[in-house]
């Protein structure tokens, strides 16, 4: 695994285990987040997607690990599968039912998270950073 590797997949299993002290000093300051849909949801600090991470766990919405992969220096492409017992289903983030997985895509620089951005699926994120390049 390598170090961003395991600097996500760490910093996600500190939310799972709800101690999101370990998660505030991964974060930088200045972190942007923004979901497949650009709008006043994405977060632009450290403490909006704190507060958005704390909303989110409290409604059992941060899905299961399943994938960790650094897909070039720098980024880590994160897949995790909904929870069963979330609060917030496929439905209410304008994905078709049954929809069971979410990717994100996260940038480090220096250690730390600088831009983490959300997609519907793994392809669409892979497609996103070929596109990209």
């Amino acid at each position: 695994m390598t170090q961003n590797e395991q600097l996500a997949h760490d910093g996600y299993e500190a939310v799972m285990r709800g101690e999101l002290e370990a998660l505030e000093d991964l974060l930088a300051p200045d972190l942007t987040w923004h979901w497949w849909e650009h709008g006043p949801w994405d977060c632009h600090s450290r403490e909006e997607a704190l507060a958005v991470i704390r909303e989110r766990v409290a409604q059992r919405a941060i899905g299961e690990l399943k994938e960790v992969t650094e897909i070039d220096p720098g980024r880590v492409l994160v897949v995790t599968r909904m929870r069963p017992d979330s609060e917030i289903g496929s439905e209410d983030l304008g994905l078709p039912p049954g929809h069971t997985e979410t990717a994100n895509v996260i940038t480090f620089r220096d250690g730390k998270v600088v831009a983490m951005h959300d997609y519907r699926t793994r392809a669409e994120a892979l497609a996103a950073i070929r596109k990209a390049e």
